[in-house]
């Protein structure tokens, strides 16, 4: 049998086909349905409705054509999402239920959707059949379903096409003029490789982020005009360079090319204009990242990349009930993606809020029964609100590290052997700035802000000539700390953040904004590239 690294590619022919009359037809039905049932909900005040896209199962006898079913239903997913009207699940959350073991009715409880679209693809010699089924979660019932033949010297030729009529029926259904929906024609042999690339990219198993590239650059090769096949390359690209597996400068001047391109075909795709503002950043071109965030944030504001932009500016200025009613709705279209919850727990706890936080990560918990990396910060959420019979049982059984050894200084005493002790003389021993921030939050949860803000003067000597990597993690461990809330108040604390030896973007001022700081710091590491050495920030 064939496997995504080698598909089954024919000869092809260019017919250009399409049979709207039926197709037609058939969006009046679905958009009687929906409109009717949007409007109800619209009258009741409820919220938008939500739909997810189920990857499409490959039907085929060989089971080769994963990668062309993933690409249909997620060019579907992409398309609808533009909608105002629409919640759309995110794909890393929708594709978990790819095996269809699970019903539609339980897919829609735990998605939290109220539609399902799940569909199949099937190839038989020089014929393809897409079957597409729009399906009400709550009872199973199918609202509208299609079935797409075409005789093909090739199953790539008509992607594009079958792609477009599934997205316009749905698009029409859902508000939009199935025109503005529609992709021209692209090259089959290119959207193949295009297809394997992204596949590659979203698995992201060992060699997957090489054999991503060279799929994206075959496609592009082949089909110039390709715009997903142009930011998929980007996005390939930096991730390459960002993990240490091609050369960094020349990982991201390959990136800067590629997403630019990407940005010029498409220029209202959120995708590229994200990629393409972080590759312009740290190649030292500021005015052009923030114009391609501007223009994202403009095209697509509810896209996840555009979302989680907007979060990390109101963190960036200490409004954490803003950023994290931002996070809870990118976590309502992602509710299985464990990062997001983790970082909306985070969120949480750094707003004061820390029962919902507790909640949170006590539900990343069950969803991840056997990830126990968690427990140490669910101990000490269970310390934060009272529980500390709770959070010494926690964080006994949790795995080592710095966050168990937080609630333990502060809870272990009596174990036997004294677990207090012993994490209070591993905080002692460990000379990294990390362990000085675990203990200045031991100090200002016990009450004295002034030892507090003595390891927190720790901290900043420990900074001294850190790399940007290590400093990030550092400096957003003392921004969120929860155990530090009660120090922001106080005037010391942003005489402690003005004064931090290496280069940063949180506020050094009450009246200093995000895009300000996020300036201080990009010109900070400019000079620290030029001097050769990081200073002051």
């Amino acid at each position: 049998a064939g496997t995504p690294e080698s598909p089954r590619v024919r000869p092809t022919t260019r017919s250009r086909r399409t049979s709207l009359a039926a197709l037609l037809a058939v969006v009046a039905i679905v958009a009687l349905w929906l409109g009717l049932r949007e409007g109800e909900d619209r009258a009741g005040g409820a919220v938008p409705q939500t739909i997810a896209v189920l990857p499409f199962v490959d039907m085929t006898a060989d089971q080769d054509q994963q990668y062309f079913g993933d690409g249909i239903a997620e060019e579907i997913l992409n398309v609808i999402a533009q909608s105002p009207d629409l919640r759309v699940i995110a794909r890393t959350s929708s594709f978990q239920f790819r095996d269809g073991a699970a019903g539609i009715p339980s897919i829609g409880e735990r998605l939290g959707a109220d539609y399902v679209l799940e569909g199949s693809v099937r190839r038989e010699e020089d014929r393809v059949r897409i079957t597409a089924q729009l399906i009400d979660a709550a009872d199973g019932i199918h609202v509208w379903s299609r079935i797409y033949d075409r005789n093909v010297g090739a199953v790539l030729e008509v992607q594009s096409d079958i792609a477009a009529e599934v997205a316009a029926v749905l698009a029409v259904s859902l508000g939009h003029d199935p025109s503005l929906t529609k992709p021209g024609p692209i090259d089959p042999v290119a959207n193949e490789q295009a297809l394997l690339g992204r596949f590659y990219l979203n698995r992201r198993n060992e060699g997957d982020l090489e054999r991503a590239t060279a799929h994206f650059r075959q496609a592009v090769e082949r089909e110039p005009g390709h715009a997903g096949a142009w930011s998929g390359l980007a996005s390939a690209l930096y991730l390459r360079a960002a993990e240490g597996r091609m050369p960094y400068q020349d990982g991201l001047a390959a990136a800067a090319a590629a997403s630019e391109r990407a940005v010029e075909l498409a220029p209202t795709r959120a995708e590229g204009l994200i990629r393409a503002a972080r590759v312009a950043y740290l190649r030292g071109d500021l005015a052009a990242s923030m114009d391609f965030r501007a223009r994202a944030s403009s095209a697509e504001p509810r896209h996840p990349l555009v979302m989680w932009f907007r979060a990390n500016l109101l963190v960036r200025e200490s409004r954490f009930p803003e950023a994290v009613a931002v996070v809870t709705e990118i976590a309502r279209l992602d509710p299985l993606n464990g990062t997001t919850r983790y970082n909306l727990g985070g969120l949480q706890a750094a707003a004061g809020d820390f029962d919902a936080a507790l909640a949170t990560l006590v539900e990343l918990r069950a969803i991840n029964p056997t990830d126990s990396d968690i427990d140490a910060q669910i101990a000490e959420l269970q310390l934060l609100t009272g529980d500390r019979d709770a959070a010494l049982a926690t964080a006994l059984v949790a795995p080592s590290g710095l966050s168990r050894d937080r609630v333990l200084a502060l809870v272990g005493r009596g174990t036997g052997p004294d677990a207090q002790a012993a994490a209070r003389l591993r905080l002692e021993r460990d000379g990294s700035a990390l362990a000085a921030s675990i203990y200045a939050g031991i100090a200002a949860y016990r009450g004295d802000s002034n030892e507090a803000f003595a390891r927190l003067e720790t901290v900043g000597a420990r900074l001294q000539g850190a790399s940007e990597p290590v400093a990030n993690t550092v400096l957003d461990d003392v921004a969120l700390s929860p155990f530090l809330i009660n120090l922001r108040d106080d005037d010391r604390w942003l005489d402690w953040w003005s004064r931090v030896p290496v280069c940063h973007n949180f506020p050094r001022s009450a009246t200093e904004s995000a895009e300000e700081a996020w300036l201080r710091k990009f010109n900070c590491l400019q000079r620290a590239r030029h001097d050769g050495a990081t200073d002051g920030g």
